[in-house]
């Protein structure tokens, strides 16, 4: 999947909206190659599987009377119906790049272009904050046995002798699941605040106008600790910056 990062300035919510729509237009280039290589007859091209998934969602209303049924011609069908669609529809119908993990991305670039370049994402799980340490996520079930109450920390960096953990969101706009990234953001906080170790800096980088919305309160919850830190992008980068 190809991703497009464009950092234009310290806002993140303004650098992942016009990286998300980067992207997408990225991907439509290169979907439209792989829809004519499928009407071309190529029976194992890589999108084939969300194309069925596409048919399979409304299977009834296609003439099928089961799931199974879809074939590939249909798939073909399908393919030849996005190629012939009006160019102002088909950037509908493109992989989406909300779900390529860009925004997580996008934060980090933001970091690594204002603060410095140590910023990196890591892999989900390689790093959770759990009972006053970092353990990997494998090992933190482990020690509980059960499902660890935390998320992940999302990014990594330096500065000067510190070392800086970052869990990152972003969300514009209210509703259900932004409601639980609000508790998943809070979980995080009470986890790192029990870890002693004032050598790591610990961040809630928060973008969007609705994650934006809850720093507030949240920062209410880890006043008393100089080593965690709730923001938006530009706010994180100053207070990492004042740290050097």
């Amino acid at each position: 999947m190809s991703k497009v990062i464009v950092v234009e300035s310290k806002c993140g919510s303004l650098n992942i909206d016009k990286s998300r729509q980067a992207t997408n237009r990225s991907n439509l280039e290169q979907d439209k190659e792989q829809w004519q290589a499928i009407v071309d007859g190529d029976e194992n091209n890589k999108i084939i599987p969300t194309l069925v998934s596409r048919l399979e969602k409304n299977f009834e209303y296609y003439g099928f009377l089961k799931k199974s049924d879809i074939t590939f011609t249909e798939v073909q069908k399908l393919a030849k119906a996005y190629l012939s669609a009006d160019p102002w529809l088909q950037i509908n119908y493109c992989r989406d790049s909300t779900r390529q993990s860009i925004d997580e991305c996008v934060q980090t670039a933001t970091l690594k272009k204002y603060v410095n370049d140590t910023f990196e994402n890591i892999a989900n799980g390689k790093e959770v904050p759990f009972n006053g340490q970092i353990v990997s996520k494998r090992q933190a079930v482990g020690l509980n046995g059960k499902q660890v109450k935390s998320r992940s920390i999302d990014a990594v960096g330096k500065i000067d002798n510190f070392e800086v953990k970052i869990f990152q969101k972003y969300s514009r706009v209210s509703g259900s699941g932004q409601t639980h990234q609000t508790v998943e953001t809070q979980n995080w906080l009470e986890e790192v605040a029990k870890i002693k170790n004032k050598k790591m800096l610990f961040v809630a980088q928060l973008d969007g106008e609705e994650a934006e919305s809850h720093i507030g309160a949240l920062r209410a919850l880890i006043n008393k600790f100089d080593n965690i830190f709730v923001g938006n992008s530009e706010q994180v980068i100053d207070w990492l910056n004042a740290k050097k």
